[in-house]
């Protein structure tokens, strides 16, 4: 489990980097962290790609993972609006990880969970269904992956250009106006 970012009110200083975290697809519906938010709170995280690290003798190699249909990923995750012990309301979010398909198990044992566009009003609680069950691998052929300079584990040199990136696909999922959810999540990620 990648962490990148304080998620909670438990959290005790907002000294970290605040934004993103990630949680198992086996945790987040039963957690007592993350129950009211899996039930309540759910959201998509739009990204052009996601970037995982295989390690390797010599050490970790990046690869960017998009979908192979060129489409945004849309990862399901959790949101949640807390005040920090210094006063500050913060909003912050985490993807959901399950078990990394065959094709993705090349390079890491767990991958994002994806949520496919046609699942969007399941996830957003619009349609009668258990969200629960879009807690899977993506299909085998709906990504792909490639080894890409280790510049993207650069924060500083890449970040901006990311967020860039990061803003046109915000633009897209406020253009679907599926949930108001969406549009959150997009202010939070694209900060």
């Amino acid at each position: 489990m990648r962490s990148d970012g304080a998620w909670s009110p438990t959290s005790q200083t907002t000294s970290r980097r605040r934004g993103s975290d990630q949680r198992k697809d086996d945790n987040v519906a039963k957690s007592g962290m993350f129950k009211d938010a899996f039930a309540q709170r759910r959201c998509l995280v739009p990204a052009p790609a996601d970037y995982e690290w295989r390690n390797d003798p010599d050490g970790k190699t990046p690869f960017a993972v998009s979908r192979v249909d060129g489409e945004p990923v849309a990862f399901g995750g959790v949101w949640e609006r807390w005040r920090s012990p210094e006063g500050e309301e913060l909003q912050t979010f985490a993807t959901i990880t399950t078990e990394a398909n065959r094709h993705l198990a090349e390079i890491q044992d767990r991958m994002p969970v994806i949520i496919e566009r046609a699942d969007w009003p399941l996830w957003f609680g619009e349609t009668e269904g258990d969200p629960i069950s879009l807690l899977r691998s993506a299909r085998e052929n709906v990504l792909r992956f490639w080894p890409v300079g280790k510049a993207v584990g650069n924060v500083p040199s890449y970040s901006s250009q990311s967020r860039r990136r990061g803003r046109r696909w915000c633009s897209f999922l406020y253009e679907l106006d599926t949930a108001p959810l969406a549009r959150d999540l997009c202010t939070i990620a694209c900060r």
